[in-house]
């Protein structure tokens, strides 16, 4: 379901969505459940999947929109919202794991993870039927009106969804390896960098959301450069504990890269939002290729270099690829 807002009544219903409901309330708890089922399994699509599906990203935007405007209302909200999610899920924890460690009918662990994934799919997909997004005017095709081009006409997007592949791609690669990286080296605490590198991008989601007067380019140019020199340093120096700050840079990627695939689409907007998510498969693919790439060079060392060359393709992307030739009036 769809409908349509102006930027005022998108504002009010964006305050509106600052309070405790039960349909946030049951998404979270389904997140939950998936994210504990992710660490179990030690399945970091499964954690990623978790969290884009967590209603904690409404009081997020709600707090960035709060101090780019200076509205204490919006950020007063967010902060209630977004600290009640936490004692919730703090609370949702310690009662699971009091349940996952009595003793079950089911014969194992494994049984229980499939029946909890089938349930908790079904009730997603019928919480999701029931949610009411909003439908910008001017970015999908009136009713029997048809495309004229296809989308991949747009060498800007064309090159966005490479640019978002391996973005994903190299998150991933750090977020799932680098603990690796760290046995390999013999750190003491190699669980210690995944989780500074996670809790970084949720430190630089929430100063992202507040960079909305600087232009997507700029952003995407500047965490990019930022990330390489950080990803190039830890591979020189030998240091993984580098690596960890690169997920402060990594969050704010996303939005920069999709603002500018789809800039200046008009109708084909909606279509190429869809498309544009072709790009998350390298989220599956990277880290397999850098583990082969490991396995080859005897260490995950140089294994880096692949990051390296995201990050640098990226940097191409905003500085000469996201320039718009083709626009959707001059086709």
């Amino acid at each position: 379901m769809t409908a349509n807002y102006s930027t005022r009544e998108y504002r009010e219903k964006l305050y509106d969505d600052l309070h405790v409901r039960l349909r946030d309330t049951a998404i979270l708890m389904c997140a939950i459940f998936i994210a504990s089922i992710g660490l179990n399994t030690n399945s970091t699509a499964v954690i990623i999947g978790a969290m884009l599906i967590s209603p904690l990203m409404t009081p997020i935007v709600g707090l960035g929109f709060g101090l780019a405007n200076g509205n204490v209302r919006f950020l007063l909200g967010a902060l209630y919202l977004f600290l009640i999610n936490c004692v919730f899920i703090m609370l949702a924890n310690i009662v699971g794991t009091r349940i996952l460690m009595r003793k079950s009918p089911l014969t194992s662990f494994k049984e229980l993870s499939i029946k909890m994934r089938i349930g908790l799919i079904s009730l997603i997909v019928l919480l999701l039927m029931k949610l009411s997004l909003p439908d910008i005017q001017g970015t999908r095709v009136e009713k029997g009106e048809k495309l004229e081009k296809s989308v991949w006409s747009f060498r800007h997007l064309t090159l966005g969804v490479v640019a978002i592949f391996f973005y994903v791609g190299v998150e991933v690669c750090i977020g799932a390896n680098i603990n690796l990286y760290a046995i390999e080296m013999d750190y003491a605490s190699p669980a210690l960098m995944a989780t500074l590198y996670w809790g970084g991008m949720l430190v630089g989601r929430l100063v992202g959301s507040s960079l909305s007067r600087i232009s997507p380019r700029v952003q995407l140019t500047v965490t990019t450069v930022s990330a390489g020199l950080l990803a190039l340093l830890a591979i020189l120096l030998n240091n993984p504990w580098l690596l960890t700050a690169v997920g402060l840079f990594h969050s704010i990627m996303w939005g920069a890269i999709f603002t500018l695939s789809v800039a200046h689409l008009g109708k084909y907007t909606s279509v190429a939002s869809g498309v544009f998510m072709i790009g998350v498969v390298g989220g599956a693919i990277l880290p397999l290729v850098q583990g082969v790439l490991a396995d080859v060079l005897g260490g995950w060392r140089w294994s880096w270099f692949i990051v390296l060359f995201g990050e640098t393709f990226m940097l191409y992307y905003a500085l000469i690829g996201s320039r718009v030739r083709q626009t959707c009036d001059n086709l």
